[in-house]
């Protein structure tokens, strides 16, 4: 019984110390996906390759691979002289993962907008799924490896 007394102390301290990391980490992982909107809507290559780790990758909704920094950089760079111009990008955090200390599962919801056809007619919102792994170190929390998917409908029953 002597020994309960301490124990149930401990972990009376150690909840708010718990709970203060976990809104620490959950207000990191807004300020995240929030810097890669705001680099996604200045159409800032490096700005958006910088939120990855150094080796971390990219798979894009049309297949297209990128690893490590510069290639995340070059794929951001092409897509924003073409297609991706002009556009603007939410995305929200729906669900995370804690999958160990500084390691996150995310799952986002993301809409597109601004997308134009080549001859200059607008598409409508574009909504994709990412899923993306991410770290935190020295610079806060970044992502190692990001996937992207657009859901598509289930085909017609016969």
């Amino acid at each position: 019984m002597r020994y309960l007394l301490p124990l149930v102390a401990l972990l009376t301290v150690g909840s708010p110390l718990a709970a203060q990391e976990d809104r620490a980490d959950a207000e990191g992982l807004r300020a995240l996906t929030a810097a890669f909107s705001a680099a996604w809507e200045a159409h800032d290559p490096d700005a958006l390759a910088g939120l990855w780790v150094p080796d971390g990758d990219l798979v894009d909704p049309m297949g297209q691979t990128a690893r490590g920094r510069v290639e995340v950089s070059r794929l951001f760079r092409e897509e924003h002289a073409s297609y991706m111009k002009g556009t603007a990008l939410n995305v929200k955090v729906t669900a995370t993962r804690v999958l160990g200390p500084g390691l996150a599962l995310l799952d986002c919801d993301a809409q597109l907008r601004g997308v134009k056809t080549p001859d200059g007619k607008a598409l409508p919102p574009l909504k994709h799924l990412v899923v993306a792994v991410v770290t935190k170190g020295a610079e806060g929390w970044r992502f190692v490896s990001v996937r992207l998917s657009v859901p598509v409908p289930p085909p017609p029953e016969k």
